[in-house]
Order: C-alpha cells, then structure tokens, then sequence
C-alpha cells in the first residue's frame, strides 16, 4: 500500500489535454452552424463562455488571475466538493479560425494552471 502522495502528480494530465484539444476543436464547425442557424453573420462578435475545474484553489485563483490577462470577464469561481469551478466569457468574432484559436488558448491556459477545461460555448436565446 503507497501511504505517500506524489506533488508532481497534475491534477490534469497531458493526454487528457491532448484528448480535450481534439475535442473541443472537432466541435467547432457544429458550434458555427448552430450560430448561422440562428441567424447570426460570420464575424459577428458573440460572447462564448469558458468553464473550468481544478482540485487546487491557488491553481484556480492564479488562472482568473490569468484569464483576466486576457480579456475574459464576468469571472467567476467557486468550490463544490473539494473542486474549484471557474467561468467566464470573451467575446470572439464568429469564424473557424478566430475559434479554434481561443479554443486552444483556454486549453493550454487551463493546463498551465494545472485546471480542466470542462465546455466552453454561446448562450443563445
């Protein structure tokens, strides 16, 4: 029985980002066509938001402070059963590539604070 915990054993692992950037980047194309469905224009900003989940609160605490870097807004976090959650929103211009390259940032930027990317989209009415 190991009764010892590993530090450097991450919270979220690097196959699992690899596994989120096919993902959520593979659903990019559906996103837009449920956008131009309803009747918004390419390169129309919207606000997509982000969520987020960590295990640690200074990991979560330094991303808001990342994602406020970056333009996000409306951050908000919270703890639910040992968890941290973080969301917020950033407006982004309706295009594939506009998209796509948010969609890793926030991929990346989760891993970097050691946080999962848990959904990102647009509340539509």
């Amino acid at each position: 029985m190991n009764f010892f915990w590993n530090r450097n054993r991450r919270f979220y692992s690097e196959p699992q980002l690899n596994e989120d950037l096919n993902s959520f980047t593979t659903d990019i194309q559906s996103i837009l066509d449920q956008l131009y469905e309803r009747g918004y224009k390419q390169h129309q900003s919207v606000s997509f938001d982000f969520s987020f989940v960590s295990s640690q609160l200074d990991n979560a605490l330094d991303l808001v402070n990342a994602l406020k870097q970056r333009n996000v807004y409306d951050i908000e976090y919270s703890s639910i059963d040992s968890h941290y959650n973080v969301v917020g929103n950033i407006n982004i211009p309706i295009a594939l590539e506009e998209i796509k390259s948010v969609v890793i940032e926030m991929c990346n930027l989760g891993y970097e604070f050691d946080s999962r990317i848990t959904g990102y989209g647009v509340l539509m009415d």
